[in-house]
This record gives C-alpha cells, sequence and structure tokens, in this order.
C-alpha cells in the first residue's frame, strides 16, 4: 500500500541543442549578391554599400587601423597640450586681477 505524494518532485529538464553554423563570408556575399540584384539607387542599398566598403577596406587592412588609432592619439595628445597651455596663459594674465577682486 503506497502513500499518495502531497508533493511531487521536479522532473529531469530536457535539454535540447541544436547546432548551428554561421559562416560570415557566406553572409557576406548573399547580402552583397541581394543588393547587387535589387534596386541599386534606393537610399537604403546606397547606405549599406558605402558602409560594407568601408567595413571591408578597415578589416583588410590593419595597418590602417593602426595608423588611424595613432592619428587620433596624437591629436588628442596635441589639445592636451594645447589647452594646458591656454590655460597657463589666462592663469597668468587674469589671476592677479582675480586676486585683486577677491580681497
Amino acid at each position: 500500500m503506497a502513500l499518495p505524494k502531497f508533493i511531487k518532485t521536479p522532473k529531469n529538464q530536457k535539454f535540447d541543442y541544436k547546432p548551428r553554423h554561421w559562416d560570415p563570408k557566406k553572409e557576406d556575399l548573399e547580402a552583397r549578391l541581394k543588393l547587387a540584384q535589387g534596386d541599386e539607387n534606393s537610399a537604403e542599398a546606397v547606405k549599406s554599400r558605402l558602409a560594407g566598403g568601408f567595413r571591408r577596406s578597415f578589416n583588410a587592412q590593419p595597418s590602417a587601423r593602426n595608423q588611424s588609432a595613432r592619428r587620433s592619439n596624437i591629436l588628442l595628445f596635441a589639445i592636451i597640450v594645447v589647452l594646458v597651455f591656454v590655460a597657463y596663459l589666462i592663469l597668468m594674465v587674469y589671476l592677479p586681477e582675480i586676486e585683486t577682486f577677491l580681497n
């Protein structure tokens, strides 16, 4: 004689894994073929074509990426130097006037 169960034990969870394969080259080729077959004068097609061209050229040349990063860092350093120099000049010129105003 079995006793009735008031608390049910949880059942095992099923694991349903379906492997997927993603080929970025194939996806890129399909996107370019789709654009080539579609309306070439639409705004979306032009935007996509330009963005894809920039992306492909930027990923194809790591030296271009390094060069643009270096150029960006140099520009940032130059801006910081100019701002520090301007702040120094402003303090040298206007600091005595600020001191007299505060006193």
